[in-house]
């Protein structure tokens, strides 16, 4: 894969691109060598506007432009309380893998039967997906896509020399419990093998100075929250080859963090290939001609890319703000990244309370 395909960066100089790269590559990523200085070199070429603001962190500082969340220092301390992967040794348990405890093979069957793959003009980047059981034959479309397109000649072969897919799975953390951001240090084992994940990059996540404060390994909450464990069969059914970084984002998250995350998501992007997926569950709990009025609102804030607004909604519009800000951000430091809202339902809460609507939706953020 050539990296010049993200010569369009607007956010960050020539200089902390550099440092970026370097400190990447302590962590284990090889950088190309073919095409990466004339990247670098070129002149950037406008931003898509939503890629742009200062946000506030967790300690009261700003997270903007031209700052680097990835610092070499950070990624250099290696201590001696660490593991040879350079996780910290206290937040590693003693299962190789995370359970897929709510897989349903029925309902997993039944959304890879009606499976419906989508035509794109372009390269997808991200899209957001069900975490609800029965609306997941959206999450099937998706990866089906990705299947089809062969994971834009990313699902490659490790014995032929090229990085397979790497899939950064963000999701809600329902409970509210624990940190912020909460990673996990290893992968998953489903019902079609074990799906592993990117060490590489979840060490680069675990390491930036901008994140490290507020973010853990809790490995209950991985495993008992449904909204990444849901997904993770139909990654692995899909794109066997691909490997996952599995996020939880509470709702305490600031943005200042969130814009951070998506950097260097978009950073990593430029060394390996790269899909961000938002676990995403739309409105909830409201009459069904509010949840359809919810939907609209929520769909004209996405199109605009308005996360100020976005970040103050709550489960009437959506249970993951945090995880569709991601995605947002991390889209928009493409140049020409565009959204489409490809699937919708309004489902019923039960056939006794057919008057109560949950919504589901899928969109996909793509580059022609």
């Amino acid at each position: 894969m050539s990296s010049c395909k993200h010569e369009g960066d607007g956010r960050m100089g020539q200089n902390t691109r550099c440092i970026i790269a370097r400190a990447l590559c302590v962590a284990g990523l090889s950088l190309p060598l073919l095409g990466f200085s004339a990247c670098l070199s070129g002149d950037a070429p406008k931003r898509l506007p939503q890629a742009i603001k200062d946000y506030e962190l967790f300690d009261g500082s700003f997270y903007g432009a031209g700052e680097s969340p990835v610092a070499p220092q950070a990624m250099e301390s290696i201590t001696e309380d660490r593991t040879p992967d350079g996780l910290p040794s206290s937040r590693v348990g003693a299962k190789p893998y995370l359970d897929c405890i709510h897989y349903d093979e029925t309902g997993f069957m039944r959304a890879v039967e009606y499976a419906a793959p989508y035509r794109i003009e372009g390269e997808m980047l991200a899209a957001t997906s069900p975490h609800f059981l029965p609306a997941m034959s959206f999450t099937a479309n998706i990866l089906s896509t990705l299947m089809q397109e062969g994971q834009k000649g990313h699902e490659m072969q490790k014995g032929q020399g090229q990085p397979s897919l790497t899939i950064f799975l963000v999701a809600a953390n329902h409970s509210g419990e624990g940190l912020p951001l909460i990673v996990a240090d290893r992968g998953w084992s489903t019902p079609f093998g074990n799906l592993e994940f990117d060490e590489e990059a979840t060490t680069a996540i675990l390491n930036s100075p901008y994140l490290a404060d507020k973010i853990d390994i809790d490995l209950f909450h991985l495993q008992n929250d449904h909204s990444a464990a849901t997904l993770t069969p139909f990654i692995k059914y899909y794109l066997p080859q691909a490997q996952v970084v599995t996020i939880l984002l509470g709702r305490d998250c600031p943005l200042g963090q969130l814009q951070a995350l998506a950097d260097i998501i978009y950073e990593i992007s430029r060394l390996k290939p790269v899909f961000v997926l938002a676990s995403v569950d739309f409105s909830h709990f409201l009459h069904i001609e509010e949840t359809a009025k919810r939907d609209e609102i929520t769909d004209a804030l996405i199109q605009a890319g308005d996360i100020q607004a976005i970040k103050y909604l709550d489960d009437g519009n959506m249970d993951s703000p945090e995880s569709i800000i991601t995605l947002i951000n991390y889209a928009a430091l493409y140049p020409d990244a565009q959204v489409e809202r490809r699937d919708h339902i309004i489902l019923p809460e039960s056939e006794t309370k057919k008057d109560i609507g949950y919504s589901y939706n899928t969109y996909i953020f793509f580059i022609n």
